[in-house]
């Protein structure tokens, strides 16, 4: 008698195209192995959004019905990247896919790379006003938005208060990497879109953040935070 696993790729995948939410594809893909792998490999828009409560209970959209995972509790998580939920621990902080429970560690606030390696808070090239990562990075620090960039990339809003730093670094990598003497923002939010992150201020300026990689050990670092729009700009061609 024929099986779901003899149904052929092309018409696995014609059926997982029309499941939008991540329930339905979470569903699709515990049927059997081979369906299992076709979810993973072919190309699909992506689901509609997933909403998680701070109590971990979850809304697969556009369902109305609430679920949660059994055995599993997903309560206390500060916020959301990408599929994965962020647990913040002490200076530490990880991500937890509620669906697959696959986790990733990332570095500690307490190692991070600094651009240059030997910047010092007596060589800090700004006015004494302004304050750097060399002026904060030993006071409270909080990951004000996390954002799951690549397999290889993970980008950061690290504030004091309201204002901080973008600082990037590898999923399970052994630091954090920062550009030392740039001043402090206020960030707002970010994202990663054609292989560029952006990044918007408190004051609606759009920064472009260029990536590059440390040739000693292959780990991504922040290479040009470079200001792309400023807001006062659409503010005077408004007033004409």
């Amino acid at each position: 008698m024929p099986s779901w696993s003899d149904i052929p790729l092309e018409l696995a995948g014609l059926v997982l195209r029309l499941l939008s939410t991540y329930a339905d594809r979470a569903r699709f893909a515990a049927v059997c192995p081979q369906w299992r792998a076709a979810a993973r490999q072919l190309p699909v828009p992506p689901p509609l959004p997933l909403l998680a409560l701070p109590d971990g209970t979850l809304y697969s959209l556009p369902c109305t019905q609430p679920f949660r995972f059994p055995g599993c509790g997903f309560a206390g998580f500060n916020s959301a990247c990408g599929g994965y939920l962020v647990f913040p621990q002490d200076d530490i902080c990880f991500l937890v896919n509620p669906f697959s429970r696959a986790t990733v560690t990332l570095p500690a606030l307490s190692s991070v790379r600094l651009c240059p390696p030997n910047a010092d808070l007596k060589n800090v090239p700004v006015e004494p006003s302004t304050s750097t990562w060399l002026h904060i990075k030993d006071k409270n620090l909080c990951f004000r938005k996390l954002l799951l960039c690549s397999p290889n990339l993970v980008a950061a809003f690290i504030n004091h208060g309201v204002t901080g730093q973008i600082l990037v670094c590898q999923p399970g990598g052994p630091s954090w990497s920062v550009r030392a003497y740039d001043k402090c923002k206020a960030f707002e939010d970010m994202a990663f879109h054609g292989g560029k992150l952006c990044a918007v201020s408190h004051e609606e300026d759009l920064f472009v953040v260029s990536i590059s990689q440390d040739t000693t050990i292959g780990s991504p670092e922040v290479s040009r935070i470079g200001l792309a729009i400023k807001e006062d700009l659409f503010v005077m061609d408004r007033g004409h």
